[in-house]
């Protein structure tokens, strides 16, 4: 990989041309670019690779490799030159000979070219050549592999566990069935025995009264004894096999508890499996995404090529019509120059007679310009008298305008009412002094009378809504008021079954000691505080400013578990609230959260494994490649 660099994707054409024809395609449809070797490429003589047998060479890179022999010559010519060599020492070694001119390569990656230019360094993990992603490919398939059969040895294990157990279980029921059944014998026995008693009482009984029958009775009292000694030995017996029997079932038992133990290991280790399965399988699907990314993007260049090559095809049918069009436009052409010659004689002749037109024809513009001129001047002098015209029309319309606002009166009623013998001087005066009373007058309001009605209904109306108001602002007080004082019962209510769990809990969490909440400002609850005092098992009273991280929690834990139990919440999300806490304490966390389970779901963030060994389902996130999250999930069912 280091040795080709970027010349390990590039792409084998079969001759030049392909190689023009597929810059060309990339060229027009802007899709970047691409390195391309020729089949059959140029040979260049090069000087012979002299090692002189230096120590550490591992061979030459052409040796190492195997290909198809119609691919050799294109190999040849990328790594004729090139030298494996152990480690850096040697190929510094082997570059610093004389006779020496070529490229050396260090099996860690590491080249020093022709020229001397060093490269190394270290390689990304997440590398995205493609052999490298062709050996991490076989890896995770052998690891796979691998874990299967592990898994499969796993479960097969399980399997005949599983069958060894039920085995024990099967001998211990019929063991249970064999000792109770003896149990059962032994009773009757018993009870026969004590029915021979009672029966040998009441014979003794008789004997004083019937003297003829003593020496039947002597005969049956000694069978009777004999009997009962048979019996005896056979309680005993029968004790003794018990007492066996116990031993070999409680050995059972014992057996059936060391199977179940490690059963239970078995199956602690078959849920690290399926973590450990669950993620290869993740990374595997990652691998299989980009393996068929890499097959899609094969395919979709083997479209392109076989494109390219059906366009090669139709490309020359192309060439050969274009050929034949072009020998007809020769004929064409030929003919046209023909053509072309005659006209060019008509054109002298047109040209001649079209000289003499111009002339004429400039005759006839110098003329016309002089005649435009005389008529711009008309239409000049004509535009100015229309203007001047304008002018005297808006003038004669604006003083009749100013005599009608002034005088009330239209231009012919002033031409009919027009003296010569009147004095413009006194009318003007006159005119003056009545503008100065109307002056003084002012202005009259005629609409005095609607406006005071409307100014009347309109205080009608904000009156009557200002005594809304008023009421409902009383109302509103007045529920206020009820509202505070329901607000305030259910607060305390609220507040002493709070305070009466959160003390509970607090002692049962603590395995002992006192805890109490009270409020800052009894006589206010609604704006008052709440103060917490802790007093854990053996420690003064204190609050919690006094307390440690772990006592901290502890008591932050039993308040919220006390307002869950007067109102549970149907969702709880706990961010490491476990972090502080001892072993001992995240146990009885664990038993006082089981039991808040069964009205609220919990959602708990923690690093702690015994708070993750309570848990119904896992979920993890985990990033196997650089800047890739992934979430895996478990499920305890």
């Amino acid at each position: 990989e280091t040795a080709l660099g970027e010349k390990l994707q590039s792409v084998i054409v079969n001759t030049h041309s392909d190689s023009l024809e597929a810059i060309g395609y990339l060229k027009d449809h802007h899709s970047g670019r691409g390195l391309f070797a020729p089949l059959n490429p140029k040979s260049i003589p090069s000087e012979p690779l002299y090692m002189n047998g230096t120590q550490g060479i591992v061979g030459k890179a052409l040796n190492f490799i195997e290909c198809q022999e119609e691919y050799r010559p294109v190999i040849e010519l990328l790594l004729k030159n090139v030298v494996v060599v152990q480690d850096m020492d040697v190929a510094l070694h082997l570059h610093q000979e004389p006779n020496f001119h070529g490229t050396v390569v260090t099996l860690n990656g590491e080249m020093i070219d022709v020229n001397g230019f060093v490269t190394g360094g270290s390689l990304e993990s997440n590398s995205s050549s493609l052999l490298a992603r062709k050996r991490e490919i076989e890896t995770l398939t052998s690891t796979v592999g691998n874990i299967k059969n592990e898994l499969n040895a796993s479960q097969e294990n399980i399997e005949s566990k599983k069958q060894g157990l039920s085995q024990l279980e099967e001998k211990l029921r019929q063991l249970d069935q064999q000792t109770h059944a003896s149990e059962i014998e032994a009773n009757n026995k018993l009870s026969v025995l004590e029915q021979s008693r009672k029966e040998a009482e009441r014979l003794g009984n008789r004997k004083s009264s019937i003297d003829e029958e003593i020496a039947a009775l002597d005969m049956e009292r000694d069978k009777l004894v004999a009997e009962k000694a048979s019996l005896d030995q056979q309680l005993e017996a029968a004790e003794q096999k018990r007492v066996v029997e116990e031993k070999q079932l409680a050995a059972h038992r014992e057996e059936l508890e060391q199977s179940r133990s490690g059963l239970e290991e078995i199956s602690t280790e078959i849920s690290r499996l399926k973590v450990l399965i669950a993620s290869l399988i993740g990374r595997r699907e990652n691998t299989l995404t980009e393996i068929k990314r890499l097959e899609l993007q094969q395919q979709n260049l083997k479209q392109r090529i076989e494109q390219r090559e059906a366009d090669l095809v139709s490309n020359q049918n192309r060439i050969t019509e274009i050929g034949e069009e072009i020998s007809n436009l020769e004929n064409t052409v030929l003919k046209l120059a023909r053509e072309k010659d005659q006209l060019a004689e008509t054109a002298v002749q047109e040209e001649e007679s079209l000289q003499q037109k111009e002339e004429s024809l400039k005759e006839i513009e110098q003329d016309t310009r002089e005649l435009s001129r005389k008529i711009q001047e008309i239409t000049e002098t004509l535009s100015q008298i229309e203007i001047k015209r304008s002018e005297h029309r808006l003038q004669i319309v604006h003083i009749e305008e100013r005599a009608y606002e002034d005088f009330n009166a239209t231009r012919d009623e002033l031409k009919s009412a027009f003296d010569e013998t009147i004095n413009e001087g006194e009318t003007e005066e006159q005119v003056k002094e009545l503008k100065e009373k109307v002056a003084k007058l002012g202005e009259v309001n005629l609409a005095a009378l609607s406006d005071f009605e409307k100014t009347n209904e309109r205080y009608t109306f904000l009156k009557r809504q200002q005594d809304d108001l008023a009421e409902s602002i009383e109302l509103l007080h007045s529920t206020i008021e009820k509202i505070n004082q329901t607000t305030k019962q259910r607060f305390l209510d609220t507040f002493e079954l709070v305070n009466e769990n959160f003390k509970e809990i607090f002692a049962r969490l603590f395995q002992g000691g006192k805890a109490s909440l009270t409020l800052t400002d009894e006589a206010n609850p609604l704006d008052s505080g709440i103060e917490i005092t802790a007093n854990p098992f053996g420690k003064s009273l204190q609050s919690l400013a006094l307390m440690s991280g772990g006592e901290k929690a502890m008591t932050a834990i039993a308040l919220m578990f006390a307002v869950f139990k007067v109102r549970p919440s149907p969702f709880c999300l706990l961010d490491e609230v476990d972090a502080p806490l001892d072993e001992a304490n995240v146990v009885r966390f664990q038993e006082m959260l089981k039991e808040m389970a069964v009205n609220t779901q919990f959602i708990i963030i923690t690093h702690n494994q015994k708070t993750m060994s309570f848990a119904n389902a896992l979920y993890g996130i985990t990033m196997e490649e650089q800047g890739v999250s992934k979430a895996v999930s478990v499920h305890f069912n």
